[in-house]
């Protein structure tokens, strides 16, 4: 989750092309360059929380990249190296790089890993798994920490411990389909979706 400050919390009017529910905002060392903000049903007043959907992806590929840094990974060979012997057959010959580019193939059976980009949320899940493997820790904590760094103080990473409504100033998630926002239940999207959109 994640609480804008109050300055940015200014309310617009949505793009036609584009929905967006929340608060986007643009800074260069401690000055604000742009912010915008929309919700269909209220003004929002910079006090609220949202889930941050696919921006959690970002997070993800950080905490992979600060993996390489440390000696504990490199992201050419296949992701199946990292892993325990039992699960290595499932993840194939794709690599860690090309999990992190969208590129692996997961997402199309049969695809040949690197020739062609598909968005990914399954690509994601499985670098959380990656994580919690080599740190042996759970990917909940690694990204808190990573939170805290970045002083991102009203955001967590929810586990099974601090689920999604322990956010205090939670608002309902809201998912554009058809042509509409529709509700959705944060409760009800399963944490192994945490390294892919869910914070």
């Amino acid at each position: 989750q994640h609480k804008p400050s109050s300055s940015a919390a200014k309310p617009a009017t949505p793009a036609s092309t584009a929905p967006f529910v929340g608060v986007a905002i643009l800074m260069q060392g401690d000055r604000m360059l742009w912010r915008y903000g929309y919700h269909p049903d209220m003004a929002l007043s910079g006090q609220q929380q949202f889930l941050t959907g696919s921006i959690a992806k970002q997070m993800t590929a950080t905490l992979v990249l600060q993996a390489q840094q440390q000696g504990l990974l490199q992201l050419e060979p296949p992701v199946a190296r990292y892993m325990p012997q039992s699960q290595r057959a499932r993840y194939g010959n794709m690599t860690i790089l090309q999990l992190l580019q969208h590129t692996s193939g997961i997402e199309k059976p049969g695809a040949v890993p690197g020739v062609s980009f598909a968005y990914s949320n399954q690509g994601y899940q499985l670098l959380g798994e990656l994580l919690g493997y080599i740190y042996a820790e759970p990917f909940s904590q690694q990204l808190n920490r990573l939170l805290k760094r970045c002083q991102m103080a009203d955001s967590f990473a929810p586990d099974a411990d601090h689920p999604v409504t322990a956010a205090s100033q939670l608002e309902p998630a809201l998912s554009w389909q058809q042509g509409q926002w529709q509700p959705v239940l944060p409760d009800a999207l399963p944490l192994y979706l945490v390294p892919a959109g869910l914070v």
